[in-house]
């Protein structure tokens, strides 16, 4: 039935009724081709480990040897045995893959805990040691070291130890005198790497690594004594100077002031 309305001819609106099991249908057939999709992409990624395991690997070679600035994504490509575009599909582009490659847990002060304190010093020489010469590990460092002469997220990365030390040597990075000890005693560590590890000097590198660790040690446990020693010297200072503050401000303190001020 059609309404004429001046010129204008009006459709009926037609309802037709609601199937819940239809409706019911429909949202099972979408749920299942949403697992369906979820479950495509598992095995697409779990397919595709193996080619992103290579592309790391050659990463990290690649940027342990040249540094950021002159890795390129062909070189690493070509010592990972892939075609480029597969490099850039997993990883987008080269800073992207070099986060990925310099992605690994910060240092836990914990694994230190049963350590003597007086033994610290060898304890961390000997871990970084060890570090240095894991096939992955080692390489992740190299990359970092390498980078940070020119990449400011590298460098940022080797910057945030410092407030981690401090926390295993229980001192305070505010004090300047602190930080400042705290930088040569990274500094130490640096430098045995790069001796080791970048520059290869074969005096260093011949020498064992329980008399390196013995040798370097000691000097990294002389800075550890001299920022603990300056931490507790101001944590004395910082506690005489409360107690006089608490002597001042208590009510015997405070009345005999006023008496003292009205003779």
């Amino acid at each position: 039935m059609c309404l004429l309305l001046g010129n204008v001819r009006l459709q009926p609106r037609v309802y037709y009724p609601i199937n819940i099991n239809t409706c019911l249908q429909t949202c099972v057939l979408c749920a299942n081709l949403e697992s369906m999709d979820k479950s495509n992409h598992a095995i697409s990624a779990r397919r595709s480990q193996p080619a992103r395991d290579r592309i790391l690997e050659a990463a990290r070679q690649i940027f342990g040897r040249e540094g950021y600035e002159h890795a390129t994504i062909r070189a690493i490509a070509a010592e990972a045995q892939i075609n480029p575009s597969l490099v850039m599909r997993y990883y987008g582009n080269k800073e992207a893959l070099f986060a990925a490659v310099t992605d690994f847990h910060r240092f836990d002060p914990r694994i230190y805990a049963t350590t003597p304190r007086s033994q610290l010093g060898e304890a961390i020489i000997e871990r970084m040691i060890h570090v240095w010469n894991d096939p992955t590990l080692g390489a992740m460092q190299r990359a970092m070291v390498r980078a940070a002469f020119t990449n400011e997220s590298a460098r940022a990365k080797w910057l945030r130890y410092g407030t981690d030390y401090a926390q295993l040597f229980e001192v305070s990075m505010s004090d300047p005198d602190v930080a400042g000890v705290l930088a040569l005693f990274g500094s130490q560590i640096i430098g045995l790497f790069i001796a080791r590890h970048i520059l290869k000097l074969p005096r260093v590198i011949d020498l064992p690594n329980e008399t390196q660790t013995r040798e370097v040690g000691r000097a990294i446990q002389a800075y550890i004594n001299r920022a603990r020693k300056i931490s507790i010297r101001e944590d004395a200072g910082r506690s005489v100077l409360k107690k006089a503050l608490r002597r001042a401000n208590s009510p015997l303190s405070v009345i005999k002031n006023r008496k003292n001020k009205l003779k």
